[in-house]
């Protein structure tokens, strides 16, 4: 069996690795785009009838925190899942620390990592390990992780003996990467399981659920969704379509808050949305985007479901407890950019402040912003926000390859975040 890995797109290169005889081709998931498995590359891969085998990397040397673990855990899962990589596969995480890898004294930081990527990993997947032979024998000899790959590097501690002990189940071999016709690759010794997969695996029987939808197919919005993309297009259009393009720049200006006509319906977004009185578009030092949002969302019948405030960060920060917690009855769940890929009715997240990103939420007290996601493309999506130029604005947001929403920084703000919907 010849089975390499790559942080590389192979969709240009299956002819390369068929002549090889190229069985399984690991590849990655990450918050880097440039190396990530996309749904499209799976489909090929599948297409050329080789099998996948899934790791886990930003860096190979993450903060070894419980929390960090689940964090990645929960992003990993996201992308399995857009790829369509089925349920009891096997993901890997990548723990390198180079130049001179883990000793036995990172033992125990490292097992509590790997404790938060199991609880992440909530059973769904088979966990695996790339590391060198004193983690990777620890981790076994205390049934932490399903699957060991040992790394190249020989001279890591353990390295040697894991090796011969033939507990493994991928071997990276020393000699990385290796050029096969421009493509960078590493090979892998491989055991007879090693936690590979085929998409064909999720394929559903006759009258069984159907496969998990790919960040490249935007899933049919729900009546709550279109309800809300409705309701907050009804209202660009009253203020006359305020548009922007994809740098920020105005393409059509539309009506402003403190004219006549139109102050007042600020008022009502704060009144109805927000239960504050007193206050209209003539406040121009009191910004109402999140007035306007939670106005959306009670309009559109969240009910008790979604946590109506005048700070979007009051919300944002909600919606993050809610994901980790696993709340069921959240009407939305935060999480981050690389995590899903947006549909409409979910909410995209800004920082307005420095210090404030998915990991540093200031309790929740910060200055931010959202918009709410109303039409999904190919390369973009569509959003509506209020007080974007004192108006309801409509603008466009890049997604890369995969589907997911690139980070973005426009008009001092930086997106961050996406508030699923599930309502």
């Amino acid at each position: 069996m010849v089975a390499i890995d790559t942080n590389s797109n192979v969709s240009s290169k299956l002819e390369v690795l068929k002549a090889r005889d190229v069985s399984a081709v690991g590849r990655y998931y990450s918050s880097a785009a440039w190396k990530r498995l996309t749904a499209a590359e799976a489909k090929k891969i599948d297409a050329a009838g080789i099998r996948m085998f899934a790791i886990f990397e930003d860096d190979g040397d993450p903060e070894l925190t419980d929390d960090m673990g689940l964090n990645h855990a929960q992003l990993a899962v996201s992308q399995a899942q857009a790829v369509g990589q089925p349920e009891g596969s096997a993901i890997y995480f990548a723990l390198e620390h180079l130049p001179n890898g883990y000793t036995s004294n990172d033992v125990d930081r490292i097992k509590d990592y790997i404790a938060g990527v199991k609880a992440g990993l909530s059973g769904r997947y088979k966990l695996g390990v790339y590391s060198d032979g004193v983690v990777l024998a620890a981790l076994l000899d205390t049934a932490m992780c399903d699957y060991a790959w040992l790394s190249a590097s020989r001279a890591f501690p353990g390295s040697q003996s894991f090796y011969a002990s033939g507990r493994w189940a991928l071997a990276q071999d020393p000699h990385i990467d290796q050029k096969w016709d421009g493509l960078s690759v590493d090979v892998d010794e491989a055991a007879a399981d090693f936690g590979a997969f085929r998409l064909a695996a999720l394929a559903a029987p006759a009258g069984g659920p159907s496969p998990v939808a790919s960040a490249d197919e935007a899933a049919a919005p729900s009546a709550f969704a279109k309800k809300a993309a409705t309701t907050a297009l009804e209202q660009w259009t009253f203020f006359g379509r305020q548009t922007y393009d994809l740098a920020g720049r105005v393409v059509q200006r539309g009506h402003t808050e403190g004219e006549e006509g139109f102050y007042e319906r600020v008022g009502t977004y704060w009144q109805d949305g927000t239960n504050t009185h007193g206050i209209d578009g003539r406040n121009h030092d009191v910004p109402w985007s999140a007035a306007f949002i939670s106005w959306v969302m009670r309009t559109a019948g969240a009910g008790d479901r979604f946590r109506y405030s005048t700070q979007h960060s009051v919300y944002i920060f909600q919606g993050i407890r809610d994901f980790l917690q696993k709340r069921a009855a959240a009407g939305y769940w935060t999480v981050r950019l690389a995590a899903a890929a947006p549909q409409v009715g979910d909410l995209v997240c800004w920082a307005r402040e420095d210090g404030v990103d998915y990991d540093h939420q200031k309790g929740g007290n910060y200055k931010g912003h959202a918009d709410l996601v109303v039409e999904v493309m190919a390369d973009s999506v569509t959003v509506v926000g209020g007080n974007v130029g004192d108006s309801v604005t409509k603008r466009p947001l890049r997604r890369d390859g995969a589907g997911f929403l690139l980070p973005t920084v426009q008009g001092g703000e930086t997106l961050f975040a996406l508030m699923q919907c599930r309502l």
